[in-house]
């Protein structure tokens, strides 16, 4: 969790609405924030990389990158982010 107290949230999903409910939901409790969105599993590395979220929500079927190809991606990265620590 972070400084703040606040829980950190990414959600991923190719479909805006769904998006948007979940930010809403989200936003509306005390203790968490979304903090970045992302529309493609392409996008959602890129996201996990600039934001580090406590959480990431992902959509598991998208069409450009499966959430499961997207989530090793990301995993791949911190992987190596702690072997060099």
């Amino acid at each position: 969790m972070s400084d703040s107290g606040l829980i950190r949230i990414l959600t991923v999903d190719d479909h805006a609405l769904l998006r948007n409910g979940i930010a809403g939901l989200v936003n509306a409790e005390p203790d968490m924030k979304m903090i970045a969105e992302a529309a493609t599993g392409v996008e959602a590395i890129k996201q996990f990389r600039q934001h580090r979220p406590d959480i990431t929500l992902m959509d598991l079927q998208m069409p450009d990158m499966s959430g499961i190809e997207a989530i090793i991606g990301i995993r791949g990265d911190f992987r190596r982010l702690e072997s060099s620590s």
